[in-house]
């Protein structure tokens, strides 16, 4: 069994590298995504204007993080406000 002694104290910092352990308030200002909701067709364009920006981000990463999040917003304004006809093939031709 895994015990800890009452005398350690177990800390984010010790258990990781510094590097990726840095939650101070500058930190978290700094890396927040700030991210509105696509409600407008000038919502709409600035997202994409974004997206197009951001393409070459790396996974994982906080700009790669922002890429996903603005690509499901868009993606739910586009099933909204441009909806596809999936009618049958057989009717198509």
């Amino acid at each position: 069994m895994f015990r800890i002694s009452p005398s350690r104290e177990l800390r984010p910092d010790k258990l990781f590298p510094s590097a990726h352990f840095n939650l101070t308030p500058n930190f978290l200002y700094r890396n927040a995504m700030n991210i509105k909701p696509v409600k407008t067709s000038a919502d709409y364009k600035n997202a994409l204007k974004e997206i197009d920006s951001l393409m070459r981000a790396e996974t994982d990463t906080p700009d790669g993080e922002k890429l996903d999040v603005l690509v499901t917003l868009v993606n739910a304004w586009e099933r909204k406000h441009f909806p596809v006809d999936l009618s049958d093939t057989v009717d198509t031709i």
